[in-house]
Order: structure tokens, then sequence, then C-alpha cells
């Protein structure tokens, strides 16, 4: 058995970046860029009215009220072809470029129509109502890190910029296999003895919102040819997910059976609970978890170990995000091995406050549908006081 955080080490010491490829730009949302980009043009590309009002001279706007003329209206992406002199006005919308002469813009507000283009200006804000060329980035300036998830707003500049094209890495191809005779799929009825494959599902949505289409292969009855038969198919993707099959019963063939195919095992069984059975091993490029059949064990391996490997292959930050916050009553601890706890996480008074959630079995979900997160306790016997600081992190 290994330690938590020397299996996550080993975990991400044999991960790599994924390979790139190029996309089109509105195919890589929630993508993460391989390369840095740079923007080719200024933003604005020119100066910018950003109100509906009315472009002037400022040395012109003394004495107010004062009546000026109005030589012209403009809409975007019109331009005027007059130049302004004392006095006089252009009539502009939002999004146009500036008429040449003027520095400011009087919104629409601050001004009144006295007869046919003639309007008088009785007050104005402090601001021009101008977005200047280059004023949020200039042509050169980096847009995109390396690495750097693309969000909504990362699409929306680099479509402003007319990127077309982006190189991203490739998200992984992940296959999930469950395991067990007494396993069934959800939609069909239930018999004496059996259980409905809820991990599999769990585990596809998990994927789903890391923005990754699993493909799902099934449940494989505890059969050491049939199930040999199917995981050496199955060993031609980039991580493959294995429910049940790896504890210590008579019929937890998994790790026997992945030996025989070549698999190299990296470590079997971690000191966590739930989730202490989990395999994990690589083939060539494929990464292979073993994880125990269990939902709650799974949700925890998946958490502590999958997620991570997925965000490093993406280039992000790949350990689970540890965050503190105080108990609200007083917790018995009695405990060999490193210890995830449901929780419901509240944040009050500028701090967290963590509430344990009644928990049975690593298979009770609901105690997991009342929470938000695992507070941590250490191993050994003693008790957390109200008020005592612990580490957690999100479901």
């Amino acid at each position: 058995m290994i330690e938590y955080k020397k299996a996550l080490n080993l975990v991400l010491k044999y991960t790599r970046s994924s390979k790139s490829q190029i996309l089109k730009l509105e195919n890589t949302f929630r993508q993460a860029a391989s390369c840095s980009v740079y923007s080719p043009i200024d933003m604005p590309p020119f100066n910018r009215v950003t109100m509906d009002g009315y472009a002037l001279r400022s040395r012109d706007l003394i004495n107010l009220p004062r009546e000026f003329e109005v030589i012209d209206t403009i809409n975007a992406p019109n331009i005027s072809s007059k130049l302004i002199k004392k006095n006089q006005a252009i009539r502009v919308m939002t999004g146009c470029i500036l008429p040449r002469g003027t520095d400011r813009v009087v919104k629409i507000e601050e001004a009144l129509v006295v007869k046919k283009n003639i309007v008088r200006i009785f007050k104005y804000s402090s601001s021009k109502n101008i977005a200047y060329k280059g004023q949020d980035c200039k042509k050169g300036s980096l847009l995109l890190n390396r690495n750097q998830m693309i969000r909504a707003q990362e699409l929306s500049i680099l479509a402003a910029a007319g990127v077309k094209h982006l190189r991203v890495f490739k998200k992984p191809k992940v296959a999930i296999i469950a395991t067990g005779n007494e396993i069934t799929e959800p939609n069909v009825r239930l018999k004496s003895g059996f259980l409905r494959n809820s991990t599999s599902l769990m585990l596809k949505m998990l994927l789903n919102d890391l923005d990754i289409k699993p493909k799902y292969l099934g449940i494989i009855k505890d059969n050491k040819k049939i199930l040999k038969n199917k995981l050496r198919q199955s060993l031609d993707t980039d991580i493959l997910i294995i429910t049940g099959g790896v504890s210590m019963g008579e019929y937890d063939y998994v790790p026997q059976i992945l030996n025989e195919l070549n698999v190299k095992k990296i470590f079997h069984k971690v000191s966590i609970k739930p989730g202490k059975p989990i395999w994990f091993g690589k083939k060539k490029d494929t990464f292979v978890f073993g994880l125990p059949g269990n939902s709650v064990s799974s949700l925890i391996g998946f958490c502590l170990f999958i997620k991570p490997v997925i965000f490093k292959m993406q280039g992000q930050y790949a350990e689970p995000q540890i965050f503190k916050g105080s108990i609200n009553f007083e917790f018995k601890v009695d405990e060999d091995r490193l210890v995830f706890n449901p929780c419901k996480i509240n944040y009050i008074n500028q701090g967290f406050r963590l509430s344990p959630t009644k928990f049975n079995t690593s298979g009770d979900m609901k105690a997991i549908c009342e929470s938000n997160g695992f507070f941590i306790s250490r191993p050994g016997s003693y008790i957390l006081k109200k008020g005592s600081i612990a580490e957690f992190i999100f479901l």
C-alpha cells in the first residue's frame, strides 16, 4: 500500500502533455492552447466612438450652454468626409470612427436639438466617450498564454483579432469498462441480488464536465477469458477506466489480467478511505486506472488521480486544489488511513465552514448528494474539536 501523495506524484510523473492539433477557432472552446497567441492588430483598430452623441472639439466647450451647428451625421462603419470647424459638431453613433478634428463626444442626453442642424449643449461629462486605437491592446501584445484554457471570453478577443485557427492540446480519448456479475444497466429491471451500474454514468458525466466524451464499453462479467479479451481490445485509448474487480475477492481478476496483458503496474492500493483498492498502470501511451466498484470510491479516485492526469495532459495545473476551513462541530477520528469525509461547505464571515455529512459506506451516494466537498482527516485516534481547521477539496 502506498501513501496518497506518493501515488499522486507517480501518476503525474508518468503523465505528459498531449499532442497538439490545429482547430477552427469555434471548435476550441474549453481546450488548452499549446502555443501563445499575439495580436495581429491594434484593438480597437481605430479611435472608436463609445456613445451616441455629438463629436466636437473640447476647446469649444466654454461658456455653456452653447449652440453648435451639426454639419454631418454618421453611423458605423461610415466615415465623415467633413472637417469640423469652430462651434460645429457631427452627429455620431456608437461604434463609428471618430471624425477628423474632433477629440470628444458629448452624449446625446447632454444636448438639446433646437432646430434643424442646430443643437444646444448645456453640460458634458468628464469622459470623452472615445476608445482610442490600441487602447485595449497593441499589435503584437500577448492575447493568450500557452497552456491557457480557452473560455468564451478568450474566444471573443481572438475572434476580434481575426484569429481563424488555433493550435490546442488534443483532448485525451477515454474508455470506461464496468465489471461484475451482479451489475446491470440502469434501464434493466432489477432482479434480486443485482445492483444497477450507476458508477459508469457518474464517470461519464464527470468526463463530460471536462468536455471529454468517453467511450462506454459496457459491463463485463467476472469471467477471465471474456474479461481478458475485452481489456486487450480496449488498450488502444489514452485512458482506460475499469470499475470493479480490483479488490481482494475471489473474482477480482483485473490486476492479474492486466499483468498478463503486459500492462506495467505502477501501484495497487493507496492509503486512503474510501478508495483504497485503486490500481494504476500503463502500457505504451495508455494509462489504466482500476477503480473500486462503489460509486463514492470511484468518485474519489477520479477526483484525486484521473482528473489531475487529464489536466496535466492539457498543460494545466494538475494537483487537486486543497483549501482550508473550520469544522462546525466535534468530529471523532479513529483511522489508519487518510480519510476523505463528505461535508457541506459554506462561506461565512470571510471563511469556509465545514459541516460533516452522515456517511455510511463507500456506496452511500445519498450522503454525497448532500455534500459539495470532502474534508481530509489524518490517520490516528483523536477528536477534531468544533472550530478546528481542516483541509478540504470541492466536488
